[in-house]
């Protein structure tokens, strides 16, 4: 908890105010280019009073958070920005009643749903990331591996994982993760389970043994591969079992990829700026 002090303490005196993230967001909007979704002019004009942008062709206005995951949302500018400024910058993320409680709202529902969005945003960076990326095949590892879940009710739910691994980026290891629909035998048939935001799921495990599915011409990793892949299973597994109070199977995609963006994103001196930016960029041309 003092930790999370002077956390906040930090991002107090950079963001002392609202209004002081409305001016941040607005700074790294204009810098992306903006263009008006009514009339797709890119002539804007601030308007100071409203904190919001004018179309000078249409008259359409828009504040910063059209086009963001902040979008039809009715919480502060700064409150969003206090997420991200957690979610990056903890060693082990943090979980939502944690940060209920430093952002003063009374439900717990409200937090969370916030961290989706963030967390879905990620995800689509993540995926943006592997689909436009300038990586050659021949540098991409694909493995799977499975994590189990158990109820309090002692009922075990599988998960398969794909872990792909790029390593031609500026010689610094990527990673991506794609958790598969969970599945269930019904008169001997395998279907995808359905319902499964009903259980909450207390212990996360892995299974010992990796199995490699799929190796690109390079055959089965070294040994040195292989245990940088299982520091990553671990770091992972801290963060679903340490952070987490419980987690659902049906939502561990949006946990993975908020996994993904940080450990991508773990050599970035300026941490925060370049998080933020990123999620921003994702819609700074398609605004109104």
């Amino acid at each position: 908890m003092c930790k999370n002090k002077s956390k906040l303490t930090e991002f107090d005196i950079i963001f002392p105010t609202n209004e002081s993230a409305v001016n941040y967001f607005k700074c790294l909007r204009e810098q992306q280019g903006l263009s008006c979704r009514n009339c797709g002019s890119s002539a804007h004009k601030w308007l100071e009073k409203k904190k919001m942008w004018q179309c000078l062709l249409c008259r359409k206005r828009m504040s910063v958070k059209v086009g963001t995951f902040m979008e039809h949302s009715k919480m502060p500018e700064r409150d969003w920005l206090m997420m991200i400024f957690f979610m990056m910058l903890s060693r082990q993320s943090i979980s939502a009643l944690s940060l209920k409680s430093i952002l003063g709202y009374s439900r717990y529902e409200t937090v969370w749903y916030m961290l989706q969005r963030i967390r879905n945003s990620m995800g689509a960076e993540n995926r943006r990331s592997l689909l436009q990326g300038k990586s050659d095949p021949l540098t991409l590892h694909n493995q799977t591996f499975e994590l189990r879940f158990r109820s309090n009710a002692m009922v075990d739910r599988r998960r398969e994982i794909s872990l792909t691994l790029d390593k031609s980026r500026n010689a610094r290891n990527m990673i991506f993760l794609l958790a598969h629909p969970g599945m269930v035998k019904v008169n001997g048939c395998d279907i995808e389970e359905v319902g499964e935001y009903r259980y909450r799921y207390r212990s996360v495990k892995t299974n010992t043994h990796l199995e490699y599915t799929q190796l690109i011409d390079e055959g089965k990793p070294s040994n040195k591969a292989a245990k940088w892949i299982r520091n990553v299973l671990f770091n992972l597994k801290c963060k679903l079992k340490g952070v987490h109070h419980f987690v659902m199977p049906y939502y561990l995609q949006q946990y993975l990829d908020e996994f993904v963006f940080r450990y991508n994103l773990r050599d970035e001196s300026q941490l925060f700026k370049v998080a933020v930016e990123t999620l921003i960029q994702l819609a700074g041309h398609d605004c109104g």
